[in-house]
């Protein structure tokens, strides 16, 4: 049991040591096809230059040329190359002839080469720094590689190293203050206004209801006395006179 536990701690260690093994190779290789390709591009200037030289010969642009170009091809130091192949871009900005527009073409390939590398150089130098592989890339035979910038241009951090990059500070946050309110919002605002009761329309206005009239009973009519119910005595008819009929009491009212 404890064998087979070994052996696979064994083999995962293997496995990661491979993984980023493999990791180093393809940033060192990269770092290497690109200065290939810059350094082609500067052998093609140093022809032209070459040329520009013979049309020029026995001038003092053409002694410029010659000992930059002698310097630059027997730089050791990528860093001293660089600052001899700025001065010669310099010199050959102020030559005029048949080969200036082929300059200017291969010096802004020159300058976009340049930053590719450089930009390869900073991905294997980061990965050499990164953990696990700061300690196994010097045992497995990386080692960093070097930018193709001048020493002014590396202090001014117009090429930035891994290593020089500094880590911003947070900035402190300030809490902003609260702006004061203005007359208009210091002024209380009006309480809305109420609504309007709803009119009634007039098929909707409710008719009033009239009351109900009891009906007055009539008065009974008072009872006769005695002497009203007396019939009077019919007068005696005078002699000639015709007699008068008695009156039919009337009845009473209802």
């Amino acid at each position: 049991m404890k064998m087979s536990i070994v052996l696979i701690v064994i083999l995962v260690a293997l496995v990661l040591v491979v993984y980023f093994y493999n990791g180093l190779v393809t940033a060192n290789n990269k770092v290497k096809d690109a200065w290939v390709d810059l350094e082609n591009l500067l052998k093609q200037r140093y022809g032209l230059v070459s040329k520009i030289i013979e049309i020029k010969k026995n001038t003092p642009e053409a002694e410029t040329l010659i000992q930059l170009q002698s310097k630059a091809m027997q730089s050791t130091s990528l860093q001293d190359k660089s600052e001899t192949e700025k001065l010669m871009s310099q010199e050959l900005e102020k030559i005029d002839g048949e080969f200036s527009q082929e300059l200017k073409a291969l010096e802004d390939q020159i300058q976009t080469s340049r930053r590719f590398y450089n930009g390869t150089v900073r991905d294997l130098n980061l990965k050499l720094m990164t953990i696990p592989n700061n300690f196994i890339a010097e045992k497995l035979g990386f080692l960093k590689a070097e930018l193709f910038a001048t020493q002014e241009e590396i202090k001014n951090e117009l090429v930035k190293t891994p290593e020089t990059e500094p880590t911003p500070a947070p900035e402190p946050v300030t809490p902003e203050p609260e702006p004061e309110p203005t007359q208009a919002e210091q002024a209380p605002t009006p309480e809305p206004m109420p609504k309007p009761e709803e009119t009634i329309a007039p098929e909707q206005e409710s008719t009033p209801s009239v009351p109900e009239t009891t009906p007055v009973p009539e008065p009974e009519p008072a009872p006769l006395t005695p002497e009203q119910t007396q019939t009077p005595e019919p007068a005696q008819a005078q002699p000639g006179q015709p007699q008068a009929q008695p009156e039919q009491p009337q009845s009473p009212q209802q």
